[in-house]
């Protein structure tokens, strides 16, 4: 049942070779895919249909969502850029995190 996730999921996390950009998950629906198919899961599965279980899935998306916003502000070296820069990375990084809650 999970198997159809298991791309996504490369796509978001950050030290996959399939890791896309992370201005494009946006455009490229991912979320709206993903949150597509963990409901297959949860209508389809006699296994994940359980809260528990569900949540575990929600959290290792958000988990992986995290971390790459964070490779993508690049946190260690946000000081050191200039302020348009800087600003520039948190904004963008927060309209991806917001399309991903308005999901």
């Amino acid at each position: 049942y999970l198997k159809p996730l298991k791309e996504y999921f490369e796509t978001l996390c950050v030290e996959s070779s399939n890791k896309m950009e992370f201005d494009e998950l946006a455009n490229q629906g991912i979320f709206r895919k993903m949150f597509h198919l963990i409901y297959q899961v949860w209508t389809s599965s006699r296994y994940y249909n359980t809260p528990t279980r569900l949540v575990v899935l929600l959290r290792e998306l958000s988990n992986d969502l995290i971390l790459s916003a964070k490779a993508n502000i690049g946190v260690e070296d946000l000081l050191q850029v200039e302020p348009d820069e800087a600003v520039k990375r948190l904004s963008g990084t927060l309209a991806i995190c917001a399309h991903f809650k308005n999901c």
